[in-house]
């Protein structure tokens, strides 16, 4: 790899920038590339877009697969992968294991077929701040090993009192996105594979149910 950015907070990986992350991870012309849930701006140097559903978009916010990449997209599911096994030099997934079903699996299943790659989450900070209903798993990682958290509420606790401010104003926007990324996201580079620590109190816990009305407990 090349020299990669950072700042106090430690690697910055500019996720914003494509052509930037396939220099920094030297991703050469010949290496095939995968990204999951690439959605209507999938990583543009992925060869294959895996998405679970190309007709709806509900979790593209309805937005269409572009016309000119409709013929690298695979519909398939990230727990199930239909690829052979480390058929890819580099695997691209982008704000999509907060949402899986089974973050284990798809993580086995992206070790599989992949033979490097990068994943980044919303930190599991961010989620009490500025969270959505669709993701279940708050994500952190430590010592290389990505730990997800079975999310125990709906709403953001903080009723997203960030978002409000930092869009507003365009030097907040710049730092959150792009100056330090790495403080609100888990910016995850892996070979081979990494380890995967899930702690889940079971589907009983929490009636995860992001179609319902949600009341904050008095």
């Amino acid at each position: 790899m090349n020299k990669i950015p950072s700042n106090f907070f430690g690697n910055l990986y500019p996720s914003y920038d494509h052509d930037k992350l396939v220099d920094i991870f030297s991703i050469g012309k010949n290496d095939k590339v995968l990204d999951i849930g690439g959605g209507h701006k999938p990583f543009s140097r992925a060869d294959y877009i895996v998405e679970c559903d190309l007709n709806e978009g509900i979790h593209r916010d309805g937005q269409k697969i572009p016309a000119a990449l409709q013929g690298r997209y695979v519909e398939a599911d990230i727990h199930d992968l239909p690829f052979e096994d480390k058929s890819f030099d580099f695997v691209f997934c982008s704000h999509v294991m907060e949402h899986v079903a089974d973050p284990g699996k798809a993580c086995r299943e992206i070790c599989r077929v992949g033979k490097r790659g990068f994943i980044e989450t919303p930190r599991k900070w961010v989620e009490f701040f500025a969270g959505y209903p669709s993701h279940q798993w708050l994500v952190d990682h430590m010592d290389g090993q990505l730990i997800f958290e079975r999310k125990q509420f709906l709403e953001s606790p903080y009723l997203n009192a960030i978002l409000p401010v930092v869009w507003r104003n365009k030097v907040l926007e710049e730092r959150a996105l792009k100056y330090f990324l790495n403080i609100s996201c888990i910016q995850f580079y892996w070979e081979n594979d990494f380890r995967v620590k899930i702690i889940d109190a079971g589907p009983d816990a929490f009636a995860y149910l992001p179609n319902t009305e949600y009341s904050t407990p008095a």
